[in-house]
């Protein structure tokens, strides 16, 4: 249904990104990632994202707005979502975590090359690692 574009700016660590727990033993400590291991929780979380926004695409259309009356962000304030580098984003995402239509938002902003601001409670940098996800998912997909 929609097309994303390819990106190829360089990654780096989202550190006001909002991450499940790192798993825990039997014993209740946490369980450390094998040495040299691949992915890990910001790899699995980019997963879970892409997951979450492919399946948006395919059962609703994002690009009517018709989900935004929804959003736990009407009446905020829109400075919230978009903090100066270095500023906490924490507010902004815990809005986000609340919000019904958390996917949507965040899928309108992967298709529309959002670059600023926090989106889903996704930041610009996770958005980047979304879609090159997704692109390469998608590409997959189409050739198979």
């Amino acid at each position: 249904m929609y097309e994303l574009t390819d990106v190829t700016d360089t990654m780096s660590d989202d550190a006001g990104a909002v991450l499940a727990p790192p798993s825990r033993g039997s014993d209740g400590r946490f369980v450390a990632r094998p040495e040299g291991a691949p992915g890990g929780r910001r790899a699995e979380r980019v997963g879970a994202l892409a997951r979450d926004v492919a399946g948006c695409l395919a059962t609703s259309d994002v690009m009517s707005l018709e989900w935004r009356p929804a959003a736990a962000c009407l009446g905020a304030d829109p400075e919230i979502f978009f903090p100066e580098r270095g500023q906490a984003s924490d507010r902004a995402k815990a809005i986000c975590l609340s919000c019904p239509v958390r996917i949507e938002c965040l899928t309108w902003s992967v298709v529309t090359c959002e670059r600023q601001g926090i989106w889903g409670g996704v930041a610009e940098r996770t958005r980047r690692s979304l879609r090159r996800r997704l692109s390469t998912e998608l590409s997959l997909a189409r050739t198979a």
